[in-house]
């Protein structure tokens, strides 16, 4: 007699558009940064604010939003500097 497939649970899969937080690695991954590079941005005040849960360190959506809004803040003074030289905007 055959036996009988045993019934395996398909882990639940969630696009990244669906979580409210993401750890460290996801964040950098999302944002085209190394870990490294996040650390050395910690290290000098420039990386997000990050919520401590459970022992792991998280960066909120909101937290990468205003992340992303400082970061293009600084950018654009040097945006507006090319073009006054002639330059095309990126």
């Amino acid at each position: 007699m055959a036996r009988a497939k045993k019934k395996t649970l398909t882990p639940l899969k969630v696009g990244d558009e669906e979580v409210d937080a993401a750890s460290i690695r996801t964040f950098c991954r999302r944002h085209g940064l190394s870990v490294a590079s996040y650390y050395n941005l910690r290290v000098n005040g420039l990386a997000p604010r990050e919520a401590i849960v459970g022992g792991r360190r998280l960066i909120t959506k909101e937290a990468a939003a205003e992340w992303r809004k400082a970061r293009e803040a600084v950018g654009a003074p040097v945006a507006e500097q090319h073009e006054q030289h002639g330059g095309a905007a990126a």
